[in-house]
């Protein structure tokens, strides 16, 4: 029996402002973590000066957890007929993060076949349009369900039911007669037509996006900084060493420093 298909957990902004440092680093237990690229700008914002105390605190806490996690941004996105906005219609910031992060998740999981995409959000309108999609790849939940998730051990019935359709349909594709593969093979090589530009269906139109990219550590960056500081240093005292090893003692002797023993006038000849 083939294994269980991979899972990755794509969050929102209203998941991620209503969990914590220590739910955060759990998550990653049950598939591999990405923060849509319009939720973190969100996020950023947010911690400079929030709606309120509690969301600047919250968005501040992420971003420090974030630096130094292996969670990742991604920027993919896809358009679907399902996801159009109504032409003429005014949307709320809100609602715009919300058709942005729908796009992203679809995005994710046309561009990630063979893995199944785990929308974390507490918007039950926008949990219910990733479902009315019905791409065999995707679902959503709400943190509560993922929370209980880590704690049980129990996946969400929405997410089992996913895993086994799509290790069913991997079974079923590797158990075709390799003979009826051959034939069909040949049928197709009889009857091909030179290949031919086909444009992309209006109802599903992917969009040039930035990729998925890994957050540098705050910590490496620290380290970078200072070795190549150091090293900086080093070089400078090694010229003036060589060059004026005299004048280089002085300025040790006046901060009371250990002093170099000086390069002689034969020893240079």
């Amino acid at each position: 029996m083939s294994e269980l298909p991979p899972i990755f957990l794509l969050f929102d902004l209203t998941a991620l402002l209503t969990s914590r440092t220590r739910d955060w680093q759990e998550f990653s237990r049950v598939g591999r973590c990405f923060v849509p690229q319009g939720v973190y700008e969100e996020i950023q914002a947010l911690g400079r000066v929030g709606a309120d105390r509690q969301q600047e605190q919250s968005a501040r806490e992420f971003m420090r957890f974030f630096g130094d996690s292996d969670w990742q941004l991604t920027g993919v996105g896809a358009t679907h007929s399902s996801l159009q906005p109504v032409a003429g219609q005014v949307y709320s910031r809100r609602a715009r993060l919300s058709l942005t992060i729908a796009e992203c998740a679809y995005g994710l999981a046309r561009n990630s076949p063979g893995r199944l995409i785990v929308l974390i959000s507490n918007d039950q309108p926008l949990l219910q349009r990733l479902q009315g999609l019905t791409v065999a790849n995707l679902c959503g939940v709400p943190m509560a369900a993922l929370l209980t998730w880590i704690r049980s051990g129990r996946r969400p019935v929405v997410v089992a039911q996913h895993l086994q359709a799509m290790r069913s349909a991997t079974v079923s594709v590797s158990m075709v007669p390799q003979a009826k593969q051959a034939t069909t093979d040949m049928r197709a090589t009889r009857t091909a037509k030179p290949p031919t530009r086909h444009a992309t269906t209006r109802s599903e139109k992917l969009r040039p996006v930035r990729p998925v990219y890994n957050h540098p550590s705050a910590m490496y960056q620290v380290v970078s900084g200072l070795s190549a500081l150091v090293a900086a240093v080093l070089a400078i005292g090694i010229v003036w060493y060589v060059v004026q090893p005299r004048s280089l003692n002085e300025f040790l002797r006046d901060r009371n420093l250990p002093t170099l023993p000086e390069i002689s006038a034969a020893s240079q000849n």
